[in-house]
């Protein structure tokens, strides 16, 4: 859910997410898959009954203390921190910085 929030990717249907449960009968999300970027879409999900660009951090908080996830806030940090440091690198180094720029123009309001 992160990645595709901060880094812009909206291929984010049904199909590419999944839950597991335990044998206590305890249902967790599932480790992240199918991680195909596009983001020339709109995003296709909804989290926690809310669009993802009206998201907050806060919002993305309480889901991961739903789910029993700890670090949330210092995971968003680091992969914000990764998209305008290394990610910006790799456009550069690659000749990707037209992409890069429009990661950044999609992503502007989300998690602000």
């Amino acid at each position: 859910m992160l990645f595709n929030l901060i880094f812009g990717n909206r291929d984010d249907h049904t199909r590419n997410f999944s839950y597991l449960m335990d044998s206590n009968g305890r249902w967790r999300g599932a480790p992240a898959y199918d991680l195909t970027f596009a983001y020339r879409k709109k995003h296709q999900m909804l989290f926690d009954y809310k669009n993802a660009y009206d998201l907050k951090v806060k919002d993305i908080i309480k889901i991961a203390d739903d789910f029993s996830i700890d670090g949330a806030k210092e995971t968003i940090e680091l992969m914000i921190d990764i998209k305008y440091t290394s990610l910006k690198e790799l456009s550069t180094t690659y000749d990707l910085k037209e992409w890069y720029e429009d990661i950044l123009n999609a992503t502007e309001k989300i998690l602000v």
